[in-house]
């Protein structure tokens, strides 16, 4: 759900294994802010460019900038706020079912 800003992003998958559960790819924003009640899948995340905060359901908050890496785990719940723009490479892990 997007809470603020243009709701604006690309997405470009570099590599995605034959059964659709493994992606590895890019993902950019404008400035805003996204918020989840539950993150579809397990991704671990690189900062290529900007800074962003996520702020999780119990209140914890995390910031990150280039060259930072992390990890939202599959149910995660809680906001991004991309003050910046934003760019990620990701890979994700799709455990229950394969992607569109």
């Amino acid at each position: 759900m997007i809470v603020s800003g243009g709701g604006a992003y690309l997405t470009k998958i570099d590599y995605q294994s034959e059964d659709r559960k493994f992606v590895v790819g890019l993902w950019e924003s404008g400035p805003g802010i996204l918020k989840t009640d539950s993150y579809p899948h397990d991704e671990f995340c690189r900062v290529l460019e900007g800074h962003l905060i996520t702020i999780d359901g119990t209140g914890r908050k995390q910031e990150f900038q280039a060259g930072d890496t992390f990890v939202i785990p599959k149910g995660w719940a809680g906001i991004w706020n991309m003050t910046t723009r934003f760019k990620k490479q990701c890979v994700s892990f799709y455990a229950d079912e394969a992607t569109n």
